[in-house]
């Protein structure tokens, strides 16, 4: 699954009773359903009963994953978080991006 198609994900395209996923307007305009492994299931339902929880009685986006805003997740926001992590937790060096020196 490629970051922008997980990023684009819509509540409506999780399907955790069955354990599927349904990738819209792929590169090549198509969908496609993507089969969900039990424990990532489980996660996912447990974040979609969570986020529903969260943001009931109020406005939020269509998407499956948003920011405290209710907003869709940024996507450079998301990417930058993405390698502080992996460089802390040792999977990449200070330096293995050259738009992200360490910080942390």
């Amino acid at each position: 699954m490629r970051f922008g198609e997980a990023r684009n994900l819509e509540v409506r395209d999780v399907d955790v009773t069955i354990g599927v996923l349904t990738i819209r307007g792929t590169k090549l305009g198509k969908s496609r359903l993507v089969p969900l492994h039990d424990s990532t299931r489980e996660v996912l339902a447990d974040y979609i009963v969570r986020r529903n929880r969260h943001w009931a009685g109020r406005p939020v986006s269509s998407y499956l994953f948003v920011s405290n805003r209710g907003n869709r997740l940024d996507g450079a926001e998301v990417h930058w978080t993405f390698y502080a992590l992996s460089r802390r937790v040792g999977l990449r060096g200070c330096y293995d991006h050259r738009d992200h020196a360490c910080t942390i």
